[in-house]
């Protein structure tokens, strides 16, 4: 059984909540890198991040408009 010293314990902890710290900063720097990339993206479909599950057919349809 290996004791560590109560000044290695109090880095240790500071050590932890500091990683835990980084990894959520990390993890937000990466949601706003995204949001600037969709941002930027302008031309459809890609501007969408899922696709309709039963999308309607492009164009006008018959009979519909003022050329009837």
């Amino acid at each position: 059984m290996t004791t560590e010293c109560p000044n290695c314990q109090t880095l240790r902890a500071e050590l932890e909540a500091l990683q835990a710290k980084l990894e959520a900063a990390q993890a937000r720097i990466a949601a706003l890198e995204a949001e600037l990339r969709r941002g930027r993206r302008q031309a459809a479909p890609f501007s969408r991040d899922e696709p309709k599950p039963d999308p309607k057919p492009p164009g006008r349809r018959r009979g519909e408009g003022p050329f009837t």
